[in-house]
């Protein structure tokens, strides 16, 4: 079992929340790594904690998703192929800054678990570095790796998220996901 798994076994077992202390007691983990990994699930919106006096009591937090219409995620999920066709994507996805995704076109070794915290994780630093820099708001966010990149564009709080290969070229797919972007936005708006 993983150091992951282990921490959110034993926050499941508890209620009441636990400690980081008792995180460490009961995975067997070090205190750096309980403490790491307490913050990546709160930054994914999966753990948070209450203060109890100088104690943090740390639980999972249970989220109630909204269920779409169907007809909305049918619709933003055939725009979405359409997008990853045309713009030559492995994958891409709609998703609110909390995490909760709207519709996706999963790349193979994605699921929606690691998209939602993946998706919040991108939102918080964006937003938080667009704030530190004085830049106003934040309206995209691309992350390089050897195997590929991710580029997000913020709409409003909605995440338009494109997983590229290495040698895509990040200008012709962001004029892609500008053009799609408006489709999106009119699929995601109330009908009257």
């Amino acid at each position: 079992m993983s150091y992951e798994d282990k921490v959110l076994e034993a926050l499941k077992e508890s209620e009441d929340g636990l400690s980081t202390l008792d995180v460490v007691r009961k995975t067997g983990i070090s205190k750096t790594a309980a403490i790491k990994y307490l913050a990546t699930f709160k930054m994914a919106g999966k753990a948070d904690f209450v203060e109890s006096g100088p104690t943090r009591l740390w639980r999972l937090v249970t989220q109630k998703k909204v269920e779409k219409p169907p007809k909305r995620s049918k619709t933003l999920t055939a725009l979405l192929r359409k997008l990853t066709e045309s713009a030559g994507l492995i994958g891409s996805a709609v998703v609110k800054e909390e995490g909760v995704v709207l519709a996706a076109v999963l790349p193979e070794n994605m699921d929606y678990d690691k998209l939602e915290s993946l998706a919040s994780t991108l939102f918080r630093a964006g937003v938080g570095s667009i704030n530190l820099a004085g830049m106003e708001k934040f309206e995209e966010i691309t992350v390089e790796g050897s195997k590929g990149r991710i580029l997000a564009m913020n709409e409003d709080g909605t995440l338009l998220i494109a997983f590229c290969k290495p040698d895509t070229m990040l200008g012709s797919v962001k004029l892609e996901m500008e053009e799609f972007s408006k489709r999106i936005r009119e699929a995601l708006r109330p009908k009257r």
